[in-house]
């Protein structure tokens, strides 16, 4: 025999797992057995039980079903068998949720009204969040979803929500319902930030010695610094001394790889990292050079392991797996820290390096690594025509004469200007220039070129370079301008263009370029350069 706390519980149950669908109009009825008192159970105790149990059902609220029932030496008495839920409402009155219940439909036919039909069946579904809400909250609800509707949220600070009441702390206690009505996606995000300082007084960082700005900020700025040394602890970062040509940036553990792929420049620099030595910060080289593959690292190596090993510990957290994209002396640094472990890994963390070791070492590594760009000189003849001729090997447009055209310049004596840049001790690129004659007459124009790059230190700012050092040689030798012949994308940068009426052969119009060092207009006509441009 079951009684109404048997009922409730099994109510209960129905109503959790249903009122979701009920609230869309889905309803099945369902009858709840009562497991009805037999004649064996009157003789038990003389019916005493049997008599209890049907006053306990005589006043029931609910729908209950009967049957026809002989109970032993009792009689025949029409017996409760079965409550029958007919309704959500019965079915929520059963469960001892008839509150809840028409709360809840009185709320989201509130919703409806205001939001549109849509709306019900997403808030159907998240029902036991919104059920027990205030009328303020319902009110403030309909007000966020309103403005959302009507407002582009890209435009918008979270915390701009113009509704009284509704603060970040209100959205992040109500964000489940609010996206189940509508995407709580696009809102302005806090911008990603950069930290920079300089290390060479000369060289500021916009006007500041020290920055904190966001990435799109800095992004669009021209940055006078040569290097930059990306550091992963803010302490080493702020500790830094200084270093001509040189800017540093905290990299703020796996925020450097984001970090560089939002500043374009840093591809056009002598980027130097520097890291915990460990397997995590093996792992920030690695996904910070997948981003710039002309990376370098500092203190990084064998040496500084060596230097500093009795201060290394275990790596509490070591990754698990290898670590690819590493330089040859960055694997072996690691593969040295990982087989002297106890564990998986040792670690020396930065800040734990001596400190006027680490400044003495910064220094030569990153002289050592600067870009020079010179003269060239006698002994640069043989090098000069390599770097040419790998620069050019397999270009479209090219028909491998570029080195033979420097050759013939410098014999004839008409390489006016011929610069190289070096990089650790090797000569990396190459620029020319040579005197042009016009068809009107115009003095004292050169053309540029061939301007050449290794390839393989090619896309690091070593052509940008050349080109910055020629034309302040030809603007210094009181040269007029200069033209060449090349690729728009990169050239408009230093200020040519294409000029209405200067041409070279059959070459396209937007491919010839001039610049003109004086208020001068450009000349017009057709450019002729030296007969070693035509062998």
């Amino acid at each position: 025999m079951k009684h109404q706390e048997d009922v409730r519980a099994q109510a209960e149950t129905f109503y959790r797992r249903n009122h979701r669908a009920w609230l869309l109009g889905e309803f099945t009825p369902r009858g709840i057995s009562l497991q009805p008192p037999t004649a064996q159970d009157v003789a038990a105790d003389g019916g005493r039980a049997v008599g209890e149990w049907l006053k306990h059902w005589a006043g029931y609220p609910g729908k209950v079903e009967t049957v026809r029932k002989r109970l032993g030496y009792l009689g025949t008495y029409d017996v409760p068998a079965r409550v029958v839920l007919d309704t959500p409402a019965a079915a929520a009155t059963a469960a001892g949720c008839a509150d809840e219940w028409v709360r809840m439909v009185e709320v989201l036919d509130l919703f409806v009204d205001k939001l549109g039909e849509k709306v019900r069946a997403p808030l159907a579904a998240e029902a036991q969040s919104w059920a027990q809400w205030n009328d303020l909250e319902v009110s403030q609800y309909v007000d966020v979803i309103r403005w959302l509707q009507e407002n582009d949220t890209a435009d918008y600070y979270l915390r701009e929500l113009p509704i009284r009441g509704v603060d970040t702390k209100w959205i992040g206690d109500h964000d489940k319902v609010v996206a189940a009505v509508h995407s709580m996606q696009g809102f302005r995000q806090k911008p990603l930030m950069v930290e920079m300082r300089t290390l060479d007084p000369t060289l500021l960082v916009g006007d500041f010695l020290h920055v904190l700005c966001p990435v799109t900020e800095l992004a669009a700025r021209q940055v006078a610094a040569e290097n930059i040394i990306i550091v992963e602890n803010h302490q080493s970062f702020l500790a830094l001394p200084q270093l001509e040509g040189t800017w540093a940036m905290f990299g703020g553990g796996y925020r450097s790889d984001t970090l560089a792929a939002g500043l374009g420049w840093l591809a056009e620099k002598n980027v130097h990292y520097w890291s915990d030595l460990d397997s995590h910060g093996f792992n920030m080289v690695s996904r910070t050079r997948a981003v710039l593959p002309a990376m370098r690292t500092v203190l990084m190596d064998l040496d500084t392991i060596i230097h500093h090993e009795d201060l290394a510990v275990e790596e509490s957290t070591a990754l698990p797996y290898d670590v690819t994209n590493l330089a040859p002396g960055e694997k072996q640094a690691l593969d040295y820290l990982r087989e002297r472990a106890q564990g998986r890994c040792l670690r020396i963390e930065q800040e734990r390096l001596d400190f006027p070791w680490v400044c003495a070492q910064l220094e030569a590594q990153v002289r050592h690594s600067q870009l020079h760009i010179r003269p060239e000189t006698t002994g640069d003849v043989e090098v000069v025509r390599d770097v040419v001729t790998q620069a050019f090997a397999g270009v479209e447009h090219s028909d491998g004469s570029e080195p033979a055209i420097v050759d013939a310049l410098r014999e004839a004596g008409a390489l006016t200007v011929s610069l190289v840049a070096e990089q650790d001790g090797e000569v990396t690129g190459h620029v020319a220039a040579s005197p042009v004659s016009i068809g009107d007459g115009t003095a004292g124009w050169y053309g540029i070129g061939p301007v050449a790059v290794r390839p393989d230190r090619q896309g690091r700012g070593i052509g940008s370079r050349l080109m910055e050092h020629v034309l302040d040689t030809l603007r210094g030798a009181g040269a007029a301008g200069a033209v060449l012949l090349g690729e728009p994308a990169f050239y408009t940068r230093f200020g040519f263009r294409p000029v209405a009426g200067l041409s070279y052969r059959a070459a396209p119009a937007e491919y010839f370029l001039a610049l003109s060092f004086t208020d001068v207009p450009p000349p017009a006509g057709e450019v002729s350069y030296h007969p070693a441009f035509s062998q």
